[in-house]
């Protein structure tokens, strides 16, 4: 019988909860953690083009955070070897889709948390960190794909979001 290591996946939690808490510190947003978002959503809705198939629907998405009732954010942290990578073009564009079906929400952010594989010692982390923030290329794919969705990391987001209105003292 194979056996498997456990592992902590409780990262992705602590991450949102952190985030949520420094947000509320600013005194400056509304904040609704864990939003059931209203639009049905499917199988890769914007692969191709391809039209929106009810009938293959997969349920109500939930956002990881929603800011001032406009701005979806989804937050991703990737500490060891695992899928999130493979997880943002399909979260993005989950956001795209609600934003376009919507009129409750006009942006997204895709918020990208963790070390990149190559910064550290053991070989774990992100694997395309760097492909997703910084590769221009790939970055207007995207955008013509998502154009309303921004991606960053917990870096950027801090400093747009939380740092200018926190009192460092």
């Amino acid at each position: 019988m194979a056996t498997s290591a456990s592992r902590d996946t409780t990262t992705g939690l602590k991450f949102e909860n952190s985030i949520i808490k420094d947000l509320e510190k600013t005194e400056k947003y509304k904040i609704e953690p864990q939003k059931r978002l209203d639009v049905l959503t499917c199988q890769a809705p914007y692969l191709f083009g391809a039209p929106i198939d009810p009938t293959k629907a997969k349920g109500y998405p939930v956002v990881d955070i929603v800011i001032n009732g406009h701005i979806l954010v989804e937050l991703k942290k990737q500490t060891s070897n695992g899928t999130a990578e493979q997880k943002i073009p399909w979260a993005m564009q989950t956001l795209q889709h609600q934003i376009d079906r919507s009129d409750e929400y006009d942006h997204g952010i895709m918020v990208l948390s963790g070390p990149n594989r190559q910064e550290i010692k053991k070989g774990e982390g992100w694997t395309l960190k760097r492909l997703f923030l910084e590769d221009k290329k790939w970055r207007d794919t995207n955008r013509l794909i998502c154009p309303d969705v921004t991606i960053m990391s917990e870096e950027e987001f801090y400093e747009e979001f939380i740092n200018p209105y926190i009192n460092n003292e």
